[in-house]
């Protein structure tokens, strides 16, 4: 994954906008509140895979 994301020199702060975009999306849809937290779960679970080093 860190491979395909490494160009775009991805940093936490990216990652918590596009996480925030993701959440408000799905609340927008009418995605159930337990839902949307397992699915945040995924998304973060990807932060460490997706993020460049510092």
């Amino acid at each position: 994954m860190f491979e395909s994301h490494k160009h775009l020199g991805l940093t936490n702060y990216e990652f918590d906008v596009t996480a925030h975009e993701i959440r408000n999306t799905l609340y927008q849809l009418g995605v159930p509140q337990k839902e949307v937290g397992e699915f945040m779960d995924i998304i973060e679970s990807y932060r460490s895979k997706v993020v460049a080093p510092a």
